[in-house]
């Protein structure tokens, strides 16, 4: 006999998007490839073994502060660590309707709780 979980309906398939290397941020399609949201590198559809073009490069913009060290990444470098905290407090608040997602538990009734949950996320 089988051990499979028993369904009452086939569930949908769901793909996920291509993450940056360096952000481990899940990438958006800009229509002609991938975009990180935290540092702004876009890669083609095809350029899965390559690397990307960074913001400044492909849009012409001069960015106003210090590059990440060369090899930083989420874990180790205060930028990338602050956007990629702000991008998911966005998402979880888009999911979970608060800025700490699924384990705030509501404790976030009022601003003044909201900052104090900030610390150290």
């Amino acid at each position: 006999m089988s051990d499979y979980v028993k369904l009452s309906e086939a569930p949908t398939l769901v793909f996920r998007a291509p993450e940056c290397g360096t952000c481990y941020q899940e990438c958006s399609s800009d229509g002609d490839g991938w975009l990180c949201p935290s540092c702004g590198t876009s890669w083609g559809y095809d350029d899965y073994d390559q690397e990307g073009e960074l913001y400044e490069k492909w849009s012409g913009e001069t960015l106003d502060r210090e590059a990440a060290p060369e090899g930083a990444d989420f874990f180790d470098d205060p930028q990338i660590k602050a956007k990629r905290a702000e991008l998911q407090a966005a998402q979880n608040a888009r999911l979970w309707g608060c800025e700490h997602g699924l384990f705030c538990r509501g404790k976030c009734a009022t601003d003044v709780e909201i900052r104090s949950h900030d610390v150290d996320r």
